[in-house]
């Protein structure tokens, strides 16, 4: 589900890429993330580089609520949603979605994300007006802006990557946080081989 759903995004972000080694048809694909003239930062949210493709990078291991295709706003890990009011958004999220380490995503993670960053700010986005996030059930969540906010769905709901409550609940530092389980999400890529410290190294298709 996960490699279907972001096909048409890793063919169009491809070209940020440093290399790429394609093997057999009964293979996976290979991306390289680094050059001979270093490197992008480790592909975690909170520690890859705001110049290059760092983000581009990070975003193959790590999801977001709705990503963007041909058509417009299309459904990440949220697999729809709907605009209750000028200032207040219902996701249904994605059922069956699992961390790479195999642990289920839910709501939690969500409500987690949108906490954990209005005390730890991500660079790539400025998610303050969000004024508090609503745990409906399970799989809804409910939030709340603190006024309408025209581009909430471009610069906040699709940029915004969705961290594992379970991973980042006791991580105080999360720009120096480059353990391996820093880079557990649930995107279509995992970091296979390289260095961790560096974030250089192969992309590869993770197990579906």
């Amino acid at each position: 589900m996960r490699l279907c759903h972001l096909l048409g995004l890793t063919a169009g972000l491809l070209v940020f890429l440093i290399g790429s080694s394609v093997g057999s048809e009964d293979s996976v694909a290979v991306y390289t993330i680094g050059d001979t003239t270093g490197d992008w930062g480790f592909p975690s949210p909170y520690a890859h580089y705001s110049r290059g493709p760092g983000y581009t990078q990070m975003s193959f291991i790590f999801d977001t609520l709705v990503w963007k295709d041909e058509s417009g706003y299309v459904g990440a890990l949220a697999e729809d949603w709907v605009m209750e009011d000028d200032d207040v958004y219902l996701f249904h999220l994605r059922k069956g979605v699992t961390w790479h380490d195999g642990v289920t995503f839910d709501a939690d993670d969500v409500i987690f994300t949108v906490d954990y960053t209005k005390d730890n700010p991500y660079m790539w986005v400025d998610d303050s007006i969000i004024e508090s996030a609503e745990k409906v059930d399970d799989y809804t969540v409910r939030l709340y802006l603190s006024e309408p906010y025209a581009p909430f769905l471009d610069q906040v709901a699709g940029t915004l990557p969705i961290l594992p409550e379970h991973i980042w609940e006791d991580v105080n530092d999360p720009v120096n946080f480059k353990d391996q389980e820093a880079l557990i999400g649930t995107g279509p890529y995992t970091l296979e081989v390289g260095d961790l410290q560096q974030g250089s190294g192969n992309l590869q298709v993770q197990s579906l």
